[in-house]
């Protein structure tokens, strides 16, 4: 080995070590007040800093390690900053790539983070960034906390965001925003997901593309997978003043029991659902929504089972304390949907089966308690057999009566013509009930 070469690699070893142990040396204590307080101005919120440390090796770059902004508004378990060395000395400082390690973000981050955005630059920026880099971000919202996900914003050399992508840490959703203009175009896929607020509804697939315009969120094109159908759908939500949601959705083939018994609601009801109709809601907070949801959907429900209702038992017997209990299988149910809130209005709702068919009006209260009229009759009685019942006591509990006037019919019709007679004059004993209010 030459004398000239072993001076290279000695002085190449020398600077290795440096580099190595430059960590251990450079006293960056001493930079955390001054950067606490440069971030605390920049934010507009107290910004505090466990440590700074500065590394060589394999690339050179910054870490700060337990960040705090506000009170408990983010939180950062570390930030990795890798500078464009030779723009240290250089206005603006760039960038290239900064990596966030377990980012929290509570309520007050966000509207921190709002407020941010939406204050104008006040001149060029002092450091720009090629890429953000975010693993494990943690989203708190009023309504509860998202599931953690990986973000990666790619920057142009404006320091305006070019591409946003957000996705969970299981790789089941992903969310794509690309900026146009003012606008941002989104692009949503979901595969074997559930939602993870609101009611557990889980998605075999589910797209969705939309656009974010100033305070308004376009959704044109919604189209999902679950329980076995489809759902095709559009909605718009605009924040303006308060929160207004309105749509139009149509399904097909949905199995009802199971997706009832994600909404948490006791199934009444099996089958395969169509349904199609128009929805909205308007309310000063998202916690009010629920209450001010509106929405008029026709539905079609075949081959089922109405649980709890046993309508061909029920118009066959006249017991004073009524008929709880059973099941009705059908062919196909038919009706409207009117929801104005906790309360829901069920109108021409129409059974029909191979024994029977029905009418009915109904009504269910905010308290989950019935109300309304069921009219049955009994294929294969000439029309003679049928029965007016009037139907109450709760969703979990329905009861059906006879109404009063087909009672005083029946007594009637059971002395003139026993048999079918008890049925025929429960029928005619009604309709003249109804003249008297009865």
């Amino acid at each position: 080995m030459t004398r000239s070469r072993k001076i290279v690699l000695g002085v190449a070893a020398g600077f290795l070590a440096m580099a190595a142990l430059a960590p251990w040396f450079i006293p960056t204590s001493a930079w955390r007040t001054p950067v606490e307080e440069a971030a605390s101005k920049a934010l507009g919120a107290p910004v505090r800093i466990g440590d700074i440390s500065v590394f060589l090796l394999p690339v050179p770059h910054f870490t700060a390690r337990d960040v705090e902004v506000g009170k408990a508004a983010l939180r950062l378990q570390s930030a990795a900053i890798y500078p464009q060395l030779s723009s240290l000395f250089t206005a603006p400082r760039h960038l290239r790539r900064v990596e966030l390690g377990k980012l929290e973000i509570a309520p007050a981050g966000i509207e921190l983070l709002q407020k941010l955005a939406d204050t104008p630059a006040s001149g060029p920026p002092a450091v720009t960034v090629g890429q953000v880099r975010a693993k494990g971000l943690a989203i708190t919202l009023a309504s509860g906390t998202l599931p953690d996900l990986d973000a990666q914003v790619e920057m142009g050399a404006d320091s305006l965001p070019r591409t946003l992508t957000l996705a969970t840490t299981d790789g089941k959703a992903r969310l794509k925003a690309l900026p146009e203009g003012a606008a941002w175009n989104l692009d949503f896929a979901a595969t074997d997901w559930q939602l993870p607020l609101g009611p557990p509804l889980k998605f075999a697939l589910l797209k969705v593309g939309g656009r974010v315009e100033g305070a308004k969120l376009l959704l044109p094109a919604i189209d999902a997978q679950l329980y076995g159908g489809q759902v095709k759908g559009n909605a718009e939500v605009d924040w303006q003043k308060g929160l207004r949601i309105a749509g139009q959705a149509a399904a097909s083939g949905l199995d009802i029991a199971p997706l009832l018994q994600a909404l948490k609601v006791k199934a009444a009801l099996s089958g395969r659902l169509d349904a199609h109709g128009p929805f909205k809601a308007q309310a000063a907070r998202p916690a009010g929504l629920a209450d001010a949801f509106n929405a008029d959907v026709a539905f079609k429900v075949n081959d089922g089972v109405l649980h709890g209702f046993d309508l061909a038992g029920a118009a066959k017997r006249l017991i004073g304390s009524g008929a709880a209990g059973g099941q009705t299988r059908f062919d196909q149910l038919t009706g409207n949907l009117q929801v104005a809130g906790p309360a829901l209005r069920l109108r021409n709702v129409k059974v029909v089966s191979g024994v029977l068919d029905a009418k009915a009006n109904i009504d269910v209260s905010a308290a989950k308690r019935l109300s309304g009229r069921v009219e049955v009759d009994l294929k294969g009685s000439g029309g003679f057999i049928g029965m007016p019942l009037a139907l109450s006591g709760t969703v979990a509990e329905p009861m059906l009566l006879p109404t009063r006037g087909a009672l005083a019919g029946a007594a009637i019709g059971s002395v003139l013509l026993p048999g079918v007679g008890t049925a025929a004059g429960s029928s005619l004993g009604d309709k003249i009930g109804k003249l008297f209010g009865n």
